[in-house]
């Protein structure tokens, strides 16, 4: 598989957990009904949804939406990769990107984005770890 077909792949993944199904279970799903998938193939699919998972608020802000894609894209813009070489609609990788999501800002501004941390957190850690909050916060992410 192409990494644009690896990225398709997750955004029917994290659909599915959207929709309820917890994330193990959607994966396996997935790779029971994509026997065309080689094991590196799922490896990277899980790689990709499991760190979607772990930055689900900035890859929310950075995609536009809660959507698979958009996460999707907010994800491969915090990596610093421009969706548009990902998303170009060939082959099995996902459709082009629209004129709307190539026009979301990608930064995030409200700390718990940034962080990707429940806001009733923060105070707590501003409180405890004073200075090296935001560093000891994104070490965690």
């Amino acid at each position: 598989m192409k990494t644009s077909a690896r990225i398709a792949a997750a955004i029917e993944v994290l659909d599915a957990i959207n929709e309820g199904i917890n994330a193990e279970q959607a994966l396996s799903r997935w790779a029971r009904s994509s026997r065309y998938a080689g094991s590196k193939d799922r490896a990277a699919v899980r790689d990709y949804v499991f760190d979607v998972l772990r930055h689900l608020r900035s890859a929310g802000v950075r995609g536009g939406g809660k959507t698979g894609r958009a996460l999707m894209i907010g994800q491969v813009r915090g990596q610093g990769c421009n969706p548009e070489k990902l998303f170009d609609g060939n082959g099995y990788g996902p459709p082009l990107l629209s004129e709307i999501e190539k026009s979301v800002s990608d930064s995030p501004s409200v700390i718990g984005d940034c962080w990707d941390m429940p806001d009733w957190i923060i105070p707590l850690l501003k409180d405890s770890l004073g200075h090296d909050a935001e560093r000891s916060a994104l070490a965690l992410t």
